[in-house]
């Protein structure tokens, strides 16, 4: 299931300030931290507002999107552009 509604850039909000993530159409992400590292992966919906993201290393999270807003399951959130 794809949702091309929720691609996008998100802007971490603080602490992780000058992180960002970009979900793309096509399914891919890119992920920069905070301490300047990118990380690349993919990215995809898994019921209305949720979304599973895995990077390229291994390392995945859910997340839930509602009015440009993600907010992964350990309280990240992140505002879209």
């Amino acid at each position: 299931m794809r949702n091309t509604g929720f691609a996008g850039i998100y802007d971490a909000k603080p602490p992780l300030t000058g992180a960002y993530m970009e979900l793309k159409s096509d399914g891919t992400l890119y992920f920069h931290s905070q301490y300047g590292y990118g990380y690349s992966g993919t990215w995809k919906v898994v019921g209305s507002n949720r979304i599973y993201m895995k990077t390229d290393q291994g390392m995945a999270a859910y997340a839930t999107i509602e009015g440009g807003t993600l907010t992964d399951d350990t309280g990240g959130v992140c505002v879209k552009r």
